[in-house]
């Protein structure tokens, strides 16, 4: 028993000098190296970082969820009525940016295409009905409309001063979350991802790694001040879900975009009227180019902009409005922002020898003007007024809207059942007369009128 209780006491002494010995002269080297280690962290910590707070406050509101219903089969009155299919609506979502005070809203083409009903909703929770302006599928872009005034909207930005590196902010409606604000740097810029299966498409993407899943298409991207840089458009991924790369349009392409679209209905393209390729290492050696940049003029269309201007194969287009070019999406990023008729400055190289060159842009007919004579520029759809309806409201001649679209009418708030009366004073009984008019009419018409409750109205506008 005694024998025992020595051993265990023994034992104890033992283990007590060990510990001490060891861990707690281990312990107190550990310590120093926290204390080394959190000095270090505390350092790091006290650097300054992004202050995202204004930036949220001054953007968000101008951030909306948009809801779309679209006619799936079974739907028709046919199949309602001899089918067994039952006619059910489907629903999609995404975002939209504000850019006016009285509700126009920028959004992706692929959001709203063959929408039948389109919902916005704000971030105060009103919901509003959107009607269409215009669609342009070749930049996945669309304007829409709702009747509203004095709202939030976004203050644009300028794409070109962003470099890689720069904090952004993408804002939308992933999986109908509501409003929800990610932080992320530009990745690359000018990248395409060969998502838009359209003739002149423009692939020319800021790439972030701002989180952007399902519902942010049709969202801000915004820079550290709250200004608008970017409409987010793609992800890149295998699962659905965002797995490190987001796309989305320039902001200098969404401004032209959007100005077309309110003002003609479709976009005004222009086009230099060559083909191009990118130069790499293996390209500039088969064509013994002493220097990589620009892009190589490997074909020049007839009566185009470029051979107009005098042009050749195999010059190499250096800078467009200078701006420097390494690739054709560079190029086509700078093109998706002017109009037929444009004149532009461009730097080439021929041979050994540096040139400038002023182009004026075509559209893709060859032609300064866009292919949009003054009627189309309206917007609407006339029919003659009756004899009983000159009548009734006490007038003499006429011509009746029927229905508009996007364009002149609509942006100026004429209302349809409008009956024209004259334009710059000159009378109007027919689709003719309307359209005579409007060839001798300078750059403003001044449109005088009544509707069939027969109150008078008056607009103005410019062509």
């Amino acid at each position: 028993m005694i024998k025992n209780l020595l051993i265990s006491i023994l034992g104890g002494f033992v283990a007590l000098t060990i510990y001490v010995y060891y861990f707690e002269n281990k312990q107190y080297i550990i310590v120093q190296e926290k204390e080394q280690n959190l000095q270090t962290v505390g350092s790091y910590w006290n650097t300054e970082l992004p202050d995202f707070r204004n930036s949220v406050k001054k953007s968000i509101d101008a951030v909306v969820h948009i809801r779309t219903q679209y006619e799936t089969a079974g739907s028709t009155l046919y199949d309602v009525l001899f089918s067994d299919k039952l006619p059910f609506p489907l629903q999609a979502e995404g975002s939209g940016v504000i850019i006016s005070h009285d509700g126009y809203i920028v959004t992706n083409f692929h959001v709203v295409e063959k929408a039948t009903q389109i919902q916005v909703i704000m971030t105060d929770k009103r919901t509003f009905r959107a009607k269409i302006i215009g669609l342009d599928p070749t930049t996945d872009l669309a304007l829409l409309k709702i009747q509203a005034h004095d709202l939030p909207f976004a203050e644009f930005g300028n794409s070109d001063d962003l470099e890689l590196g720069d904090w952004v902010l993408a804002i939308g409606n992933p999986y109908s979350l509501g409003s929800t604000v990610t932080a992320g740097i530009i990745s690359a810029k000018s990248r395409s991802i060969n998502i838009i299966d359209k003739r002149s498409a423009v692939e020319a993407f800021l790439q972030t790694d701002a989180a952007v899943n399902p519902g942010n298409s049709g969202g801000a991207l915004v820079d550290v001040e709250g200004r608008l840089v970017g409409i987010n458009t793609a992800i890149a991924s295998r699962t659905g879900s965002y797995i490190g790369y987001s796309f989305a349009v320039p902001i200098n392409i969404v401004r032209k975009v959007s100005a077309d679209l309110r003002e003609f209905g479709k976009v005004q393209r222009a086009v230099l009227g060559v083909k191009i390729n990118d130069i790499d290492a293996k390209f500039a050696k088969e064509l013994g180019i002493k220097k990589i940049e620009g892009v190589f003029i490997s074909d020049i269309e007839k009566k185009g902009a470029a051979e107009r201007a005098g042009l050749q194969i195999k010059d190499i287009l250096l800078a467009f409005e200078n701006v420097n070019l390494n690739s054709a999406n560079e190029l086509y990023e700078q093109l998706a922002r002017h109009r037929p008729g444009d004149e532009v400055k461009l730097k080439i190289k021929r041979g050994d020898n540096l040139i400038e060159v002023n182009v004026v842009l075509t559209n893709f007919e060859g032609k300064i003007n866009e292919n949009l004579n003054f009627l189309e520029q309206l917007g609407a759809e006339y029919k003659e007024i009756t004899d009983f309806e000159k009548q009734q409201l006490a007038i003499e001649n006429g011509l009746k809207i029927t229905q508009l679209s996007a364009g002149k009418f609509l942006n100026a708030n004429v209302k349809e059942g409008f009956i024209i009366l004259k334009i710059n004073k000159i009378p109007i009984n027919s689709v003719k007369d309307l359209e005579k008019a409007l060839n001798v009419s300078q750059s403003t018409v001044f449109v005088e009128g009544i509707y069939p409750d027969g109150i008078k109205a008056y607009y103005a506008f410019t062509l």
